[in-house]
């Protein structure tokens, strides 16, 4: 090969080489997470969508699949013969190892919003409570006044409702997303989530 030859091909794989380099496109690095932002637990999601209760119908829910209820959503008539007055009450009561969150003033279990944090100790004037009986909304028929409805559930809109449950490993938490309608006399059920591992706080809705 004469050496007039040589350099040419010399030259053309520089330059083939350099356009290649030129040419490719460098890889962005992965970015990386907030410092403070603290990866989401593994959840367990329940489809409730379709299920209700009125007026004599009821709920069970086996909020871990252990094989036992957890909580019973039903509704119970109360008669006062001295105020003239019936009471129908749309209630949830929980098992010896559900827990649920309970104001201790009002003695009623409050609704959490989206993404409001759900947590393993109670807050503040409030007691995570164990085989509870509480009303979320009631009807007050009475013989002198207007039909009326009581309840800090009566007509939320999607709201969650928090809950417990006890383990060997420790607690669950989790949360039911549901409604309860004053105008159709009804709590409509959406959905479930419990949290896989124990002792971890959740957001409601995630």
């Amino acid at each position: 090969m004469k050496k007039t030859e040589f350099i040419a091909i010399a030259i053309l794989l520089i330059a083939l080489v350099s356009c290649s380099k030129k040419d490719a496109t460098p890889t962005a690095p992965e970015p990386l997470p907030p410092v403070n932002d603290a990866p989401a637990p593994a959840m367990h999601y329940t489809d409730l969508s379709g299920k209700n209760i009125t007026y004599r119908r009821s709920l069970v829910l086996d909020l871990n699949n252990d094989g036992h209820t957890d909580l019973w959503f039903y509704t119970q008539l109360v008669g006062d013969s001295q105020t003239l007055q019936d009471r129908i009450h749309y209630m949830v009561t929980s098992s010896q190892y559900c827990h649920l969150l309970i104001d201790t003033l009002t003695e009623q279990t409050p609704r959490f919003g989206l993404g409001q944090v759900i947590p393993v100790a109670a807050p503040e004037k409030l007691i995570w409570y164990n085989i509870a009986a509480v009303t979320l909304m009631r009807k007050v028929i009475s013989t002198h006044e207007h039909i009326r409805w009581e309840g800090n559930w009566t007509n939320s809109g999607h709201q969650f409702l928090p809950f417990q449950v006890r383990t060997a490993k420790g607690v669950h938490n989790g949360w039911i997303e549901m409604t309860a309608d004053a105008e159709t006399e009804s709590l409509t059920f959406y959905r479930y989530a419990i949290s896989v591992q124990p002792n971890v706080v959740i957001k409601a809705g995630y």
